[in-house]
């Protein structure tokens, strides 16, 4: 899937009320994960060999992952890093996209 937009979160939002959408906004503002930070915390060395930018995301299995391919021998943790740099953003948009939806459904289930 293409980047998380603006776009999708109109498509989300339609049919709330004009107080809806501001507690939506401000909610989802405090909750998303921004690819820059996610990014960061995943090239940066060691912060990244350890999967600090999956901790961050939620995805508690693939940073135990990126730890547990450090300890066997540096080359596998160092191939599965470098791989995840290229993957942490659709990652990050990802969790965005399953955030907004959720509390989408929240803010129209509060009426």
């Amino acid at each position: 899937m293409s980047e998380f937009n603006d776009r999708e979160l109109e498509v989300l939002t339609q049919g709330l009320t004009a107080a809806q959408r501001a507690a939506f906004q401000t909610q989802f503002t405090g909750a998303k994960k921004k690819r820059g930070t996610a990014l960061a915390l995943s090239i940066i060395p060691v912060v990244g060999h350890f999967g600090c930018g999956r901790f961050y995301l939620g995805q508690t299995g693939f940073g135990v992952l990126h730890i547990a391919l450090l300890l066997p021998g540096v080359v596998p943790g160092i191939i599965f890093w470098i791989v995840d740099w290229f993957l942490i953003g659709k990652a990050c948009d990802e969790y965005n996209r399953a955030k907004a939806r959720e509390i989408a459904v929240q803010v129209k289930a509060l009426g």
